[in-house]
């Protein structure tokens, strides 16, 4: 979809095929970036635990506003999903 259509901002998820299994979450803004992490049936991202872990014990000096917008980024996904937020908002808004 990125392809086909780069200035599109969407989400998309699929559902868990099992009830034991993850589901997919993606996420893209043009300009700000792409998100991708399995998910619940209800499209909630699962955070892994264990990078989130590895990614806060290799950047013990950084404060908490230094790593969401460096590393934290990248495990938690926050200014696409934010983007994203502010889309949703407008089309409800509208």
């Amino acid at each position: 979809m990125r392809k086909d259509a780069p200035t599109t901002a969407f989400l998309l998820w699929q559902d868990p095929y099992f009830e034991e299994a993850d589901g997919h979450y993606v996420a893209y803004v043009p300009g700000v970036g792409a998100f991708e992490s399995s998910c619940n049936a209800n499209g909630c991202p699962h955070i892994d635990l264990s990078e989130l872990t590895a990614s806060l014990a290799t950047t013990p000096t950084l404060t908490a506003a230094q790593w969401l917008a460096g590393p934290g980024e990248t495990v938690l996904g926050t200014r696409v999903r934010e983007a994203i937020g502010a889309y949703q908002q407008a089309t409800v808004a509208a």
